[in-house]
C-alpha cells in the first residue's frame, strides 16, 4: 500500500485538502524482526531519497502510524534546525546545510536514529555537533519542556543514535577536469607555499598532513619540488616502490604513510591512522637517463618546461582515490611550477569547479624572508587562490634553563610586522567597503607561530616527523611547555583545524567560478558570474573579446589586416580560478583572459555605446 506524506500539512491531508507538499519524504520499515514492530513499523524518512512515496507493512493502524511517524520526523528536523549550528558555520543550521541525511523515529522502541553526513570524513567539529544534537533532543523530549516548545517530543524518546558515515566522493560534472584526471576524486587541493627557500614549508607540509589525517580526514601529500625533493627524507616508508595503477595502466600508485611493510620499522607510529597518508614526490620516482635527478639521487638538471610537464604527470597521473584534502608542497619563487600548478588542475572535484582550493603561507620572521614571501602572496591572491593560514616558522625558541621565549630572529612576539605585511599583500587591488576591508584578509586566528624546535630537527632527521612522535617520547621534552613536542603539536592540531573550518565555510559559501561559453545562434560570448544573492550574465562580441588586451581588457591598438574579419571561438579551456584561454577561428591561441578583464571589457564597451548613443542625441 502506497500513501503520500506531505510534511507541515499532515493534518490537511488527512482532511482531504488538497495541498501541495513543501518536501517528500521516502518512508521505510525498520529492520527490526520483533513481532510488535511487524505491527506497527518504525519509518525511515530520507531527506535524500528521489521516492516521493510510503510504503507501509500493516493495514490495521496504518494511517494513524504513517502520521504520527512523520510528525515525530519533522519535530526532530525543527529541533535540530532551530537549536544545532556547526561552530565553522554558526549562521546556519546543520539542518539547513543538509548535513542530516536521514532520520528513524521508532516511537516502540523509543529510539531516535539520525545519519550526520559531513563534507570530509574527519570534521574537527563533529563531536561537539553529536554533543549539541543529543542535548537539543534531551531538552525536546523533557518533561518540563512539554508544550512550552513548538517540537516538543515525546518523553519516551529516550535514546538517540548518531551515524556519521564515511563520504562517498563521487567524479566531479565539471567538464575542466582533465580527461583522465586522478584529482577526480579529491575533495579540496591546499597549497602549501612560500616564495622564499628555506623557510620549513616541506616541514609544515607534512606534520600538517599528519595533523589533518589524525583528525580523521584521508589525506594526501605531493612534493612538488623537483629541484630539492624532501618528502624521502621526512617520511621513512620500507615499501618505496612505484607501482602502475590497477585501474589505470598509465596512472601509478601513490605511496602509504605508514604501510603494512613499514609497521615495525623504528620511524612509524605505534598508534594507527585512521587512513593511511598518500603521498608522492620526484625523489621517489625510478632513476632515469633520461630524466635526470628522478630518484633523488642525482642532481635535477631540468629546463623549465620538462619540470612543468613532470609536475603536470605527477598531479594529474597519480591514482589518489578518495582523498578529503591533497596538499601541494610547492618549490620556492613564482615561476614555471606554480603557474603550472595553478593552470593544470581546471576544475577541481567535488562538483565544485576551479583550481586550487586555498593555501597555507610558510614564513619565517626576518625581513628577507618576508619581503619574499608576500610576492607569493600577492601571486596567489591574482590568481584568486585564497590564503587560508600563515605560519610564522622558528619564530622563537625556548630556553632549558630559564624555560622563557627568545626572539632570535626578530618579531618581539605576536609577529605584528608579518601579520600587517601579509593582509597587505591580501588586499593590493581590492575595494573598501563602509571602511572595512573586503572578506577574506585574515583574522588573528589565522596566524600561526612555531618555535625553533629541537624535537623537530631530530623528528625530520630520523624520518619520524613530530606529529609522529608520542608524549614522553626521548627528546620530546626538550623546549618544554612552550617549545617541546606537545606545543608544536598542539599548533599543528590548530593549523589543521583552522584549515578544515576554511574549507568547510567555502564549500557551502564560497564563490563559485564563472562560466564562459560561445553561443554560436547569436554570435556572442557569454559569460554568467554567480554570487551568494544572485546570478548576472554579461554578452561580448567575439571580434570585440578578440581585438582586446586579455590581462587588462583595453581595446587593442595594432591589429592588423584580419581586424575587420570575422573571428569565433573554437574552444575555451579553464585556467584554475582566475580565467580561461581562448582558441579563436583564425588560429589565434590567446593568452589567459581573467575573468576581471572580461568584466572590464564588457563595462569599457557599454561606457563607449552610451558615449555615442549622447554624440548623436546632441547633433
Amino acid at each position: 500500500m502506497f500513501y503520500l506524506v506531505r510534511q507541515r500539512c499532515l493534518s490537511s491531508w488527512c482532511n482531504g485538502a488538497r495541498v501541495r507538499p513543501r518536501r517528500l519524504f521516502h518512508v521505510g520499515p525498520s529492520s527490526s524482526s520483533s513481532p510488535s514492530s511487524s505491527l506497527r513499523p518504525s519509518f525511515l524518512f530520507s531527506t535524500r531519497s528521489p521516492s516521493h512515496c510510503l510504503r507501509a507493512l500493516s493495514t490495521g493502524s496504518v494511517k494513524s502510524d504513517i502520521r504520527e511517524a512523520a510528525e515525530l520526523q519533522d519535530k526532530v528536523l525543527r529541533c535540530l534546525d532551530a537549536t544545532v549550528f556547526d561552530p565553522s558555520l554558526p549562521t546556519r543550521s546543520i539542518v539547513d546545510l543538509g548535513l542530516v541525511k536521514s532520520v528513524r523515529v521508532n516511537p516502540i522502541q523509543g529510539e531516535i536514529r539520525l545519519s550526520l553526513e559531513y563534507p570530509t570524513a574527519g570534521h574537527p567539529h563533529t563531536e561537539t555537533v553529536k554533543a549539541r544534537i543529543y542535548q537539543a533532543l534531551q531538552a525536546a523530549t523533557s518533561r518540563h519542556t512539554q508544550g512550552l516548545l513548538p517540537f516538543s517530543l515525546p518523553p519516551s524518546l529516550t535514546t538517540v543514535r548518531i551515524d556519521t558515515p564515511v563520504p562517498r566522493l563521487t567524479s566531479s560534472p565539471s567538464s575542466s577536469v582533465p580527461l583522465g584526471s586522478g584529482l577526480t576524486h579529491v575533495q579540496h587541493v591546499v597549497a602549501v607555499s612560500s616564495c622564499k627557500g628555506g623557510v620549513g614549508k616541506s616541514t609544515v607540509a607534512v606534520n600538517l598532513a599528519l595533523a589533518l589525517a589524525r583528525q580523521g580526514n584521508r589525506v594526501g601529500l605531493l612534493d612538488l619540488d623537483i629541484y630539492g625533493p624532501s618528502l624521502p627524507t621526512l617520511l621513512h616508508v620500507e615499501d618505496k616502490a612505484i607501482r602502475p595503477s590497477s585501474r589505470n595502466p598509465k596512472f601509478i600508485q601513490p605511496l602509504l604513510y605508514p604501510s603494512s611493510a613499514s609497521s615495525s620499522s623504528p620511524s612509524s607510529p605505534s598508534f594507527p591512522l585512521p587512513f593511511p597518508v598518500k603521498h608522492l614526490s620526484f625523489g621517489h620516482v625510478k632513476p632515469s637517463p633520461s630524466l635526470p635527478g628522478a630518484g633523488g639521487g642525482e642532481a635535477a638538471v631540468l629546463r623549465g618546461p620538462l619540470a612543468s610537464k613532470v609536475v603536470n604527470q605527477l598531479l594529474l597521473c597519480t591514482e589518489w582515490g578518495e582523498l578529503d584534502f591533497l596538499l601541494l608542497d610547492l618549490p620556492p619563487g613564482t615561476g614555471d611550477v606554480q603557474i603550472t600548478v595553478n593552470q593544470s588542475m581546471g576544475g577541481r572535484a567535488g562538483g565544485r569547479e576551479g583550481g586550487l582550493s586555498g593555501a597555507v603561507v610558510v614564513t619565517t620572521p626576518q625581513e628577507l624572508a618576508v619581503v619574499d614571501v608576500v610576492k607569493g602572496v600577492r601571486m596567489m591572491e591574482g590568481m584568486k587562490v585564497p590564503t587560508l593560514a600563515c605560519v610564522v616558522n622558528m619564530a622563537y625558541f625556548v630556553c632549558g634553563s630559564c624555560q622563557e621565549k627568545h626572539y632570535v630572529f626578530g618579531g618581539g612576539g605576536g609577529g605584528g610586522g608579518v601579520k600587517e605585511r601579509i593582509r597587505g599583500a591580501m588586499t593590493v587591488g581590492k575595494e573598501k567597503e563602509g571602511g572595512r576591508e573586503e572578506e577574506g584578509v585574515l583574522s588573528e586566528e589565522a596566524f600561526f607561530e612555531l618555535p625553533l624546535s629541537p624535537a623537530v630537527s631530530r623528528g625530520n632527521d630520523r624520518g619520524r616527523p613530530v606529529m609522529m612522535m608520542e608524549e614522553g617520547e626521548v627528546g620530546g621534552e626538550e623546549g618544554g611547555r612552550e617549545g617541546g613536542q606537545a606545543a608544536v603539536q598542539d599548533v599543528y592540531f590548530k593549523l589543521a583545524t583552522r584549515v578544515a573550518e576554511e574549507m568547510f565555510r567555502r564549500w557551502y559559501d564560497g564563490k563559485v567560478v564563472p562560466l564562459v561559453e560561445y553561443n554560436d545562434k547569436n554570435d556572442v560570448i557569454v559569460m554568467r558570474i554567480f554570487s551568494k544573492e544572485a546570478a548576472r550574465q554579461i554578452r561580448l562580441r567575439p571580434a570585440d573579446v578578440r581585438w582586446s588586451d586579455p590581462r587588462t581588457g583595453e581595446a587593442l591598438k595594432e591589429g592588423g589586416e584580419g581586424k575587420g574579419a570575422k573571428v569565433t571561438p573554437v574552444t575555451f579551456e579553464k585556467k584554475g580560478n582566475y580565467g580561461v584561454s581562448v582558441l579563436w577561428s583564425d588560429g589565434h591561441y590567446a593568452s589567459i583572459y581573467t575573468y576581471e578583464a572580461l568584466e572590464r571589457m564588457a563595462a569599457r564597451i557599454a561606457a563607449e555605446k552610451e558615449e555615442g548613443e549622447n554624440l548623436i542625441k546632441m547633433k
